[in-house]
């Protein structure tokens, strides 16, 4: 929603055709036709309803064409009608030192002049009390069934081409407090820019308040909470980056500050932005998820207490976490990590120096149960069962047996080669000399 500013009250368009807000749309031809006449703006004569007091009145050609198209639609006109005076306007911008709200038209007036006199002012960033009181005023507005009733009949008695409907005039008559809470949205920039949480958030409250018809699902609304979130994300985003520089240089004496610094501004400024944010906005995801920004912090910080084994710095900072986590879906995690840190931490108190102050947890010895299903042994299990050095020498002495029998084999073989044979020519059968005859058997 755009944020209203004295732009819209010193170029209204009404102001500028010189009319109130309950002119009708003869009165608007009527008075456009008298300034179309003149060709210097500067000659045309002054109405009894140009308020001098907030401006100069621009009636250039563009300026009254641009009133006449803006009075001829529906919901532009309500607009206009919104941010100028229902009756003639007063000759300053004192205000009346009463006002009843059943003269319906008169309270407006006086709510128009104090919005004059806030926006001159810059209360949007500068006094957010009368700001607030302002926007009260136009809160009384926006659910008073008088004021309602005399939009519908100075639109009936208007006799425009274009009729607003009742539903359209209802809506942005609740809608009425929604620019003006819109104008808040530098107030929250400049006092988070200066560390100011609590202001932020009672913007973002004062903003949620003035237009309740909008409720959570006002897009400035939530605009504003997003810039919260960034800011909170933003900061916790950088001092880890610091401790995990620290970390990198593997010294206490660079790691330990680094530390210590983190938990001073989480207390000074994380934990209050945190509180501030989950104030300012009923969506449980949102708050969870500000809290978790939160505890990933100091998760990260502890486990950098942990890495110089300082434990009970690392407890009392899981501790902190826990609180925050609480009713977060990190809650179970940061429990078991202080559940973990605990046996380091009666270590170090019972005056273990660094190096022996890490909780190992101990192995439970592997047991056997009886009941289970048995298998027959095998034929190599008499070998598995020896010692295993015995099994080791026997191996070595059946490799040793092996390559004597190995190496007795080849000589056999090589004294069987290396015998000679008969050389000479093969004998020949004579039949004249047979060889003797063998023994008789």
């Amino acid at each position: 929603m755009i944020p209203l500013t004295l732009h819209d009250l010193s170029r209204n368009a009404f102001r500028i055709l010189g009319l109130t807000a309950s002119a009708s749309q003869a009165q608007i031809d009527s008075a456009a036709r008298r300034m179309r006449i003149w060709q210097d703006p500067a000659m045309i004569p002054p109405s009894a309803n140009d308020a001098p007091w907030i401006g100069p009145v621009p009636r250039g050609k563009p300026d009254i064409e641009n009133a006449v198209a803006r009075l001829a639609e529906p919901a532009s006109r309500i607009e206009e009608r919104f941010w100028w005076f229902c009756d003639t306007p007063p000759v300053s911008d004192d205000l009346p030192r009463f006002v009843d709200p059943s003269a319906i038209a008169g309270f407006h007036d006086a709510a128009l002049i104090d919005l004059y006199r806030c926006l001159l002012t810059n209360a949007a960033e500068d006094d957010q009390a009368a700001w607030q009181a302002m926007i009260g005023q136009f809160k009384t507005l926006a659910g008073s069934d008088d004021y309602l009733q005399w939009l519908i009949e100075t639109e009936s008695a208007g006799d425009f081409e274009k009729r607003a409907t009742l539903n359209e005039i209802s809506l942005a008559q609740q809608h009425l407090p929604g620019r003006l809470s819109a104008s808040l949205g530098r107030s929250v920039d400049s006092a988070l820019a200066g560390g100011n949480f609590a202001a932020a958030a009672q913007a973002v409250q004062l903003i949620r308040s003035a237009d309740s018809a909008a409720a959570e699902d006002d897009p400035a609304v939530e605009a504003l909470v997003d810039r919260m979130e960034d800011d909170l994300t933003s900061r916790c985003n950088k001092l880890i980056e610091k401790i995990d520089a620290a970390w990198k240089t593997r010294r206490i004496a660079e790691l330990r500050p680094a530390c210590n610094h983190a938990i001073a501004r989480f207390g000074t400024i994380i934990q209050p932005l945190i509180d501030q944010l989950v104030a300012a906005t009923a969506n449980v995801t949102r708050q969870n998820r500000a809290k978790m920004h939160g505890v990933s912090l100091l998760i990260h910080v502890a486990d950098a207490y942990g890495a110089f084994e300082n434990f009970m710095a690392s407890e009392r900072t899981l501790e902190t976490a826990a609180e925050l986590a609480a009713g977060t879906p990190m809650q179970s995690t940061v429990a078991d990590l202080l559940e973990k840190v605990r046996p380091s931490v009666q270590r170090q108190a019972a005056g273990a120096p660094r190096g022996l102050r890490q909780h190992t947890p101990e192995r439970k010895e592997f047991k056997l149960l009886p009941g289970g299903p048995m298998y027959e042994e095998q034929w190599l299990s008499w070998f598995f069962a020896i010692p295993l050095r015995y099994r080791i020498r026997l191996v070595v002495l059946v490799i040793g047996v092996a390559v004597v029998l190995g190496r007795v084999g080849c000589e056999h073989i090589q004294r069987l080669n290396a015998t000679p044979m008969n050389s000479g020519p093969m004998p020949v059968y004579d039949s004249s000399h047979p060889p003797p005859p063998g023994p008789q058997r």
